[in-house]
């Protein structure tokens, strides 16, 4: 169900399909236009179809031999991905919910986000062309690749003129497209990819199964006995020793590597940065290390302005991870610059199109606003079932679905429109609002036209008439591409989708024994589905008696309570991971640490999970409420069912036991309304270990309409006028409304959005009020923005629930809860005057040194210009107090007369401690920006084991709009010849749950992060 109605295709004037001759120059140049036809000027929803003469096959995009059902069947087959999958990406899900929810309205955001991918990829050869520009201006070169072989020799000719035989690579989606390893592999060049996740599966020799989680179809044993192989000898099956080998294997690979090669999360058009958005530090790594950096990013990738930026960081990482933002956010602009003693000295970026200006002006341009979060691959229940591999392709999920066909062509491909249900759950988890729903509709009618001629050639001319009836006509129809005239869902795609799956369910069940038995039951109880469905009749009274006999399997949707609450489903106080059930597990389908899942065997959680409310559904809370009221403390309410129409106290007590129906009787549509089914008869049982069916209403939708709009239909009493209530009443109304509870009395119904959890240390915005539990019984005042709104800036109009606060004095602690939050410490000292400052800060670090047994540091130097103010004299005393204490201290020196780059990134590489100075710290998140240049450099935070950040209280600013308006005003961030080269945002220590899920700390940037606060705002 969408959240609300609006013009999908408002992308304004379509462009021109310039881009696509621009893009076939010589390789290595950025040349001008080839002559391209422009494409007609219209919107992309009355574009023309895609048509299958200009689609030609590539062989980046060349089908898999086997059938998809084939594929799908083998995936069905495989036990553990069955269990691994679901739990992967439900634990994605809830993190996402709950970090979108954070925003206060997730919806404005995510139109917000909608807009700017539309206005961007409409003009699009402005804005690349505007970015290329920009890119040279400071200093780096450009290659414009038409086809994946014109960006595989763009990137192999820079390799051959640096002289350079190791590559070192961070996670690249568009190289993974293009086949890059292989064919540097083939031309003698040792290829070795970094982020933990690719770095498995390279030596597994697979592909990626998702686009944040490469590796999450292996269990931590199989990539035990992968490292194993690899190290010559046995590894415990640990993940925090699996990861501290590779660590160990790729610092090596990093220090000694020629070239470095990134993909591109975002390209900023005014200022030529490229944007990376990583959690490891292998990124940065591969960024500032090697002497050449190739940056490869596809066409599409490009974003006009900071500010648009702003918009976009926010939602790209709680879609992706659930973090607010992630560990490391860089800005990359181009070569190191006179005076800087590290950082690469060449920069180049190869822009790709490799089949996607084919899509401009055409009904399917939307798929290129995808900013590859994989929201929508954790929201799928296809994918959730399968996982990526079935899908053939570099691209998995519904966005695979939709852009596999589109840039390979349908030939080979034309089975992927068909591995959706159109649920649209992946429009509703989308960020930029993609409705990849209706583009698999689109793709399914290109798939019907195609095979017209083939179906009119087996009729001839004879006409309908000659076509068979019955069952043997929908055979004969569904083979030759459906009936003609057909569209969307009607061409041949019920039949066709139902063949699809219902083969691969075969496929699937050819095992011999209780195996095979399970899923030939599985298949049948499908085949039974559709017999019910596909008939209104039948569906009503089978909807009817499922609702009474699914009864005894019915539990709430959310966590189980945290000790002494459980029975009540309430969090107890000061928690914030979900409680574990008898069977081990979350509420949310998660394992709890130090349990077991049929196939999956949990270590024990040894960092305390990820960061603070990410990756667990959000707790419920009933103590205090009338009866029938739930008040949630995050996610998302309309789709998951947590708040809608909760069961009475007395229903909700029966359910601690594990089932509805031990409480009062209650009317059926209440009963069911909050619960899942868990459990069941034979194959039920099995199939919802892993997963949750949502329980069977008693009466339809249509039939509780009337109802339902009559309880949510408010009585609105405007303020000021006669009987507008007392001062009292008006404030209890608009703590109601800011809750996000939609009026109705007692039998009300929670629609809207849910109460946001306060985030580490929150304060309201000026005019905003405390959040209550309560719910609205009386009149209700004037109608009222339940969050602050961002008045200026970036995201102005925007809510923003997890704000600061205007009040500068509290932005430090909050600054430092959120760190907290994300396995970062801190501390704050004070001083009346400069020097007792600085003194104070050189005895927490030296008090931190100590505590930790560490002897080298490596820091930016003193003297830097362009430190941070007043950072200069702390810095100084810091060092001199390490010093006294007896470190062996290396000041990094911009000037190569003194000290060589070699000898300070070797310094760097064996610190025990790295010191740096923010030069902006984001309250919200925990973020510290710092800006590199001569005497501040990369190696400095990105090497050491340990980082101490000193964080002046000028430098504080509530959000990560106001960073970025604070870059553009210090460094002329939007002037591409004053913008800084490389900037960085540091949020917590590196990290990773790319072994089975287990979080990781340390992966190959800092384990530990330790923030100095000094100073006032």
């Amino acid at each position: 169900m969408h959240s609300a109605p609006f013009d999908h295709h408002q992308a304004g004037t379509a462009p021109t399909r310039s881009m696509a001759g621009s893009l076939g120059n010589t390789p290595g140049s950025s040349g001008g236009p080839a002559g391209a036809t422009p494409s007609p000027a219209h919107g992309p929803s009355h574009g023309p179809a895609l048509s299958s003469t200009t689609q030609p096959a590539s062989l980046s995009h060349r089908p898999p031999a086997e059938p998809f059902r084939q594929r799908a069947a083998a995936a069905l087959r495989d036990d553990f991905l069955r269990v691994a999958v679901p739990r992967a990406t439900y634990r994605q899900h809830y993190g996402r919910q709950e970090a979108l929810a954070q925003l206060g309205d997730p919806l404005k955001w995510r139109e917000r986000a909608r807009s700017i991918r539309a206005r961007t990829i409409a003009q699009i050869d402005r804005y690349l062309d505007q970015a290329v520009a920009a890119v040279k201006a400071r200093g780096g070169h450009v290659h414009r690749a038409a086809t994946a072989g014109e960006a595989v020799e763009a990137i192999l000719g820079i390799i051959h003129r640096a002289g350079a035989r190791r590559v070192v690579k961070s996670k690249s989606m568009v190289t993974e497209e293009i086949h890059l390893n292989p064919h540097l592999e083939a031309a003698g060049i040792e290829v070795v990819e970094t982020d933990l996740g690719e770095y498995i599966i390279q030596l597994a020799g697979h592909r990626p199964s998702h686009i944040v989680a490469p590796a999450v179809h292996l269990s931590q044993h199989q990539i035990r006995e992968i490292f194993s192989r690899e190290a010559g000898r046995p590894l415990p099956d640990d993940a925090v020793a699996l990861a501290a080998f590779a660590r160990q294997q790729l610092r090596q690979k990093f220090l000694r590597a020629g070239v470095g090669i990134s993909g591109v999360n975002f390209l900023v058009a005014e200022s030529g940065t490229v944007v990376l958005v990583t959690n490891e530090g292998n990124g940065r790594m591969v960024t500032s290390l090697p002497r050449v950096h190739i940056a490869v990013m596809g066409m599409e990738r490009v974003v006009p302005t900071w500010a648009d930026l702003a918009v976009l960081l926010e939602v790209l990482a709680r879609s992706a991870t659930g973090q607010k933002i992630t560990v490391y956010t860089t800005f990359v602009g181009g070569p190191r610059r006179p005076g800087e003693a590290d950082g690469p000295e060449e920069f180049h970026l190869v822009i790709v199109d490799n089949g996607r200006s084919n899509l401009l002006g055409t009904r399917f341009q939307e798929a290129l606003h995808c900013i590859r979060c994989g929201a929508c691959l954790n929201a799928c229940p296809v994918y959730r079932q399968i996982g990526g591999h079935p899908y053939g392709g570099v691209y998995s999920g519904p966005i695979g679905a939709v852009i596999t066909p589109l840039l390979g062509g349908l030939d080979g491909w034309d089975d992927l429109p068909y591995a959706s249900s159109l649920c649209g759950a992946c429009y509703e988890a989308c960020p930029v609002m993609i409705p990849l729903h209706d583009l698999l509709v689109d793709l399914r009618e290109e798939v019907v036209n195609r095979r017209r001629p083939a179906r009119e050639a087996a009729y001839g001319d004879a006409g309908p008439r000659a076509r068979p009836s019955g069952a043997a006509g929908r055979k004969a129809a569904t083979a030759a591409g459906g009936e003609a005239g057909a569209s969307g869902p009607e061409a041949g795609g019920g039949e066709r989708e139902a063949a699809v799956w219902t083969g691969a369910t075969r496929e699937a069940s050819g095992g011999e024994g209780l195996h095979g038995l399970r899923h030939r039951a599985e298949a049948w109880a499908f085949r039974l589905w559709r017999w019910a469905f596909t008939d209104p009749r039948r569906y009503r009274l089978v909807a009817r008696l499922a609702a009474w006999l699914q009864v005894p399997w019915l539990v709430q949707d959310e966590p189980a309570g945290a000790a002494a609450g459980a029975a009540q489903g309430v969090a107890a106080p000061g928690t914030n991971a979900p409680a574990t059930t008898e069977a081990g597990t979350t509420a949310s389908g998660t394992t709890a640490p130090g349990t077991a899942v049929p196939g999956v065997t949990e270590a024990a959680d040894r960092t305390g999970g990820w960061p603070q409310g990410a990756g667990t559904p959000p707790a419920v809370t009933t103590s205090g409420a009338p009866a029938g009221d739930v008040t949630t403390t995050g996610g998302d309410a309309a789709f998951s069912g947590r708040v809608a129409g909760a069961a009475p106290d007395d229903a909700v007590a029966g359910a601690a036991g594990g089932a509805y129906g031990t409480g009062s009787p209650v009317e059926p549509v209440e009963l069911m309304a909050g619960a899942v089914l868990r459990g069941g008869p034979g194959p039920l049982g099995a199939w919802t270990a892993s997963r949750d069916f949502p329980a069977v209403a008693s009466r339809p939708f249509h039939a509780r309409w009337a109802e339902l709009a009559r309880e949510t239909e408010p009585a609105v009493t405007r303020t000021g006028e006669p009987g507008a209530g007392s001062a009292a009443d008006r404030s209890a109304a608009s703590a109601s409304i800011e809750e996000g509870v939609n009026p109705g009395g007692a039998a009300g119904r929670q629609f809207a959005r849910p109460t946001v959890p306060a985030s580490p240390g929150a304060a309201p915005l000026a005019g905003s009020r405390p959040q209550e539990t309560g719910k609205r019984t009386a009149a209700a005042g004037p109608a009222l923005d339940p969050f602050p709104v961002v008045a200026s800036g970036p995201t102005a109009g925007l809510p923003r629930a997890d704000h600061p606060g205007p009040d500068p004095a509290t932005w430090p602690e909050r600054f430092g809860r959120e760190l907290e939050a994300v396995h970062g410490t801190w501390t704050r000292v004070h001083g009346s005057t400069p020097e007792a400052t600085a003194s104070a800060c050189a005895a927490a670090c030296a008090e931190y040194a100590r505590a930790h047994g560490l002897r080298r540091v490596v820091a930016w130097d003193p003297a830097a210009p362009d430190l941070p103010e007043g950072a200069g004299p702390v810095l100084e005393a810091v060092l001199h107090a390490l010093e006294e204490a007896g470190c062996q201290v290396t000041r990094w020196r911009g000037d190569r007369q003194r000290q060589a780059p070699s000898s300070l990134r070797q310094a760097a590489a064996t610190a025990d401690l790295g010191i740096v100075a923010a030069h902006f710290a984001v309250a919200a998140s925990g973020t510290a920006a710092v800006v590199h240049g001569p005497g501040r450099g990369r190696a400095v935070s990105l090497l050491p084991e340990h980082l101490v950040i000193l964080v002046p209280g000028t430098v504080l600013v509530p959000t990560l709009a106001e960073a970025i308006v604070g870059l553009s005003g210090r460094y002329g961030v939007a002037d591409p010849t004053t913008a800084p080269q490389n900037v960085t945002f540091i949020t917590g220590p590196s990290k990773s749950s790319d072994i089975e899920l287990h979080p990781v700390v340390g992966v190959h940037g800092p384990r530990h992060v330790h923030a100095v606060i000094y100073g006032t705002q």
